[in-house]
């Protein structure tokens, strides 16, 4: 689980935008936990610097409210019935994924199997050079 905080302070005398970020990880082993990773960072911005963050935030915003309501439109536009057409399209589509995955795996199963005879001739390599010097 990630935990971030985020705290801003502006310092009036300075003129100064002070952000700090705090990180919290947790440190798994299987499904235990065995540590915490915290990581900060601080970030310090002058008047030019405040001014164009808040410009860019500013544009993104808007983009990010033009695409909630171009969803939100589409959304109201969906059929709620599907059609005997997208039905046939679907069970098609279904036919072309399981092909697809057909061929994936197989292109997987190829590679494993190169690699797996690689790593025997490594295992075997090593034990050649050894000889009977180390027991395994």
């Amino acid at each position: 689980m990630e935990n971030t905080e985020t705290s801003v302070k502006f310092d009036d005398r300075r003129k100064e935008l002070t952000q700090k970020f705090t990180s919290t990880n947790e440190i798994k082993m299987g499904e235990e936990i065995v540590g915490e990773s915290k990581t900060e960072r601080i970030a310090v911005f002058k008047e030019e610097g405040i001014r164009r963050i808040m410009s860019d935030l500013s544009g993104q915003l808007t983009k990010l409210e033009q695409t909630h309501k171009q969803i939100k439109n589409a959304i109201k536009e969906n059929p709620e019935e599907l059609s005997e057409e997208y039905l046939e399209l679907e069970r098609k589509l279904k036919v072309i994924n399981d092909f697809n995955r057909y061929k994936q795996l197989k292109s997987q199963l190829e590679t494993n199997e190169k690699d797996i005879k690689e790593v025997k001739k490594d295992i075997q390599d090593i034990k050649d050079a050894i000889g009977t010097r180390l027991k395994f």
